[in-house]
């Protein structure tokens, strides 16, 4: 999503050069260093076009730092998404998500009720928002995958959960059902990157990409099908529905990355369980996998 920018400034003074960004900011805006520095936490600042995480990051000579106008959302009329809400705290919420439902727009044209917009209605989100994209969610479910869904309520939440995914040290655990066949268990390591053909899609690739790493347990073979756990070590977009594909299994009803079914009315994959640490306390919480996936590995 674009940024608006409500100030941009150029450190063209090689006396300010090397200065704390919540100084330089204060003095180029003539605010208060507290206010520049709610500005900061805020992530409404930004060197040469990156987020200015920290007060002390130092702004050096030639460097532009703009200030992003706070997100004004479309008009959108509240809708009640019924979500269960699994655990709450002052710091974060967690929610078991349904599926056909968006984390966040996908592009500006996207007029959806989202997570996002749940998020704002509901006062769940604390601080101000230069995009609707930053509205504490932490990790993406896709539209059609269902789950548990970790939300922050504040930048310094977010952050902190967002160095843990970043760290690999958040388990995450999915039920799916996949076509074709799949060997007992395993770990997918293919590259994901974007799919030059097709910008909405992404694909495998055992050169360029990222990282990325998905271990799996067959847990029964059915005659058309697979119900397997899937634990993927990374989190990259699409990734347990491209790796799927990559060994030739994948998710049923992906019409994506692989065919629709007349068995499911999307791709059968639920986020049943996710674990962490944070703050010296440990969490685990889980969603029960949901009836249109149920009834198939209940036959």
């Amino acid at each position: 999503m674009k940024i608006e920018y409500d100030n941009e400034f150029v450190c063209n003074n090689h006396s300010a050069s090397n200065e704390r960004a919540d100084i330089f900011i204060a003095k180029a805006m003539n605010i208060s260093r507290t206010k520049a520095t709610d500005i900061i936490r805020e992530r409404l600042a930004y060197k040469n076009e990156q987020v200015i995480d920290k007060s002390s990051t130092i702004i050096l000579f030639g460097d532009t730092v703009k200030i992003a106008k706070p997100y004004k959302r479309k008009i959108k009329k509240k809708i009640d998404l019924n979500l269960k809400v699994i655990y709450e705290n002052d710091d974060f919420i967690v929610i078991d998500k349904p599926p056909f439902i968006s984390c966040h727009e996908s592009n500006n044209m996207d007029s959806s009720y989202t997570i996002a917009d749940w998020i704002i209605d509901n006062d769940i989100w604390k601080d101000e928002l230069s995009d609707i994209e930053r509205a504490g969610i932490v990790h993406r479910l896709d539209k059609n995958t269902s789950g548990v869904l970790l939300i922050a309520k504040s930048f310094k939440t977010q952050e902190s959960l967002m160095d843990l995914f970043k760290n690999r040290k958040v388990k995450k655990q999915y039920d799916a059902i996949t076509t074709g066949r799949i060997q007992q268990q395993g770990i997918i390591k293919y590259k994901i990157t974007r799919n030059p053909l097709n910008p909405t899609k992404m694909t495998h690739s055992i050169g360029s990409g990222k990282d990325a790493e998905t271990e799996y347990v067959l847990i029964k073979a059915y005659n058309k099908y697979n119900h397997v756990h899937f634990f993927p070590k990374t989190g990259r977009t699409h990734q347990i529905r491209v790796h799927t594909s990559a060994i030739g299994s994948p998710i049923l009803g992906d019409e994506v990355y692989g065919a629709q079914s007349n068995l499911i009315n999307r791709h059968a994959l639920h986020a049943s369980s996710i674990e962490f640490s944070l703050d010296g306390n440990k969490y685990n919480f889980r969603s029960e996998i949901p009836n249109d996936i149920l009834n198939l590995i209940k036959k």
